[in-house]
């Protein structure tokens, strides 16, 4: 999967989790989903600050917010 595969699975998975009540955030577009490698990936490990960017206006921690977002991408 590309960084651009990812980050548009990123955003499907805001999506379903806003359309499943779990977030009541504006759901992000593509571009605004940046996805870069982990620090220390060597096994093609992937990363994105979209749960920190959504964590104010959801008025959760980030951590939740990644949780909700994360049962979405899993199952992508």
């Amino acid at each position: 999967m590309t960084p651009a595969e990812l980050a548009r699975a990123v955003v499907g998975a805001v999506r379903r989790a806003v359309e499943a009540g779990e977030l009541d955030v504006p759901v992000p577009d593509v571009a605004a989903v940046k996805v870069t490698r982990a620090r220390g990936a060597g096994r093609g490990e992937y990363a994105t600050g979209i749960a920190l960017r959504l964590a104010g206006p959801a008025g959760l921690p980030a951590r939740t917010v990644a949780e909700r977002v994360a049962r979405h991408l899993t199952a992508t």
